[in-house]
């Protein structure tokens, strides 16, 4: 009977702890369940002002479009329309707006005076895991200098620069080329040049030191950053007919010395290695 009595005691402070268990994993589900909603409907907020018509009837933007709800708590637009004076009102640190994948990386880039804000803040400026798009402080003016850093967080919501990982798949590429960024005097297309994975100072640090820290900004320092960038990449983009197209016309714009090709990188975290990140080159040959 002792020994019966004992197994029940043990068998009900088991159950104890399985239960105590259990509400410490639904209660850590919840909290961050509820973070990534939180910081979703701010982000989602943000879009609907950024795309929503100013009161007097006019669109500050680059241009006019219709916006609907897809039902899924995501808003779809038909075209690009940034409504910058909104934005600006809200958080005049903003530079831009970024769109690639589709659309499903879509939102406002800000820059400041420090890499770190950002990572824990929204666009809002309220506390937030998801933080914002942000272009490296040392790239000015960003998107004219001849290389800008774009920082975003890889969420497990598919939120923020998650889809960039979709680019290890070279067929993803091919469907998905380039990526836009959008400013109040216009917008940019940059052609995707090259798409890697690593180690940040492997990797990525000597480009950053020579990309950003270095005064020199000659056309000669673009090449070097696009041969550099090139010579990692996952696949040889170069090859193919889009690839071959972007290498002739740096060429041939360079040559001209009449402008100077910006590139930007996409950047995130990456989890295959302890210090990895995920970057996505594009380059920008408009005149």
């Amino acid at each position: 009977m002792k020994n019966k009595s004992n197994t029940k005691r043990i068998l009900r402070i088991l159950l104890i702890f399985f239960a105590i268990g259990m509400l410490c994993t639904g209660g850590m589900l919840i909290y961050y369940w509820t973070r990534y909603s939180a910081d979703r409907n701010a982000n989602e907020a943000v879009k609907r002002l950024a795309y929503q018509a100013s009161d007097d009837g006019t669109n500050n933007s680059l241009n006019s479009g219709e916006s609907g709800s897809t039902g899924d708590n995501k808003t779809s637009f038909s075209t690009k329309s940034i409504n910058f004076g909104a934005l600006s009102e809200m958080n005049p640190e903003i530079i831009g707006w970024i769109s690639a994948c589709g659309e499903l990386i879509d939102g406002p880039v800000v820059q400041t005076d420090n890499n770190d804000y950002y990572l824990s803040h929204l666009f809002d400026n309220s506390a937030g895991k998801a933080g914002c798009f942000f272009a490296d402080t040392y790239s000015n003016p960003a998107f004219e200098c001849p290389f800008t850093v774009v920082y975003g967080h890889y969420r497990k919501d598919k939120s923020m620069f998650y889809f960039l990982h979709y680019y290890k798949d070279q067929a993803y590429y091919l469907a998905h080329p380039i990526f836009t960024i959008y400013t109040e005097e216009g917008e940019k297309e940059y052609q995707i040049f090259s798409v890697f994975y690593g180690d940040y100072e492997a990797d990525f640090e000597k480009l950053y030191e020579y990309g950003i820290k270095s005064a020199d900004s000659s056309a000669d320092k673009v090449k070097n950053i696009f041969n550099m960038a090139t010579s990692k990449s996952l696949y040889d983009i170069l090859s193919t007919k889009e690839g071959a197209k972007i290498a002739d016309a740096l060429d041939q714009d360079l040559a001209k010395g009449a402008t100077t090709p910006d590139i930007v990188v996409l950047y995130t975290c990456e989890y295959s290695g302890a210090n990895n990140r995920m970057f996505v080159f594009g380059i920008n040959l408009d005149e």
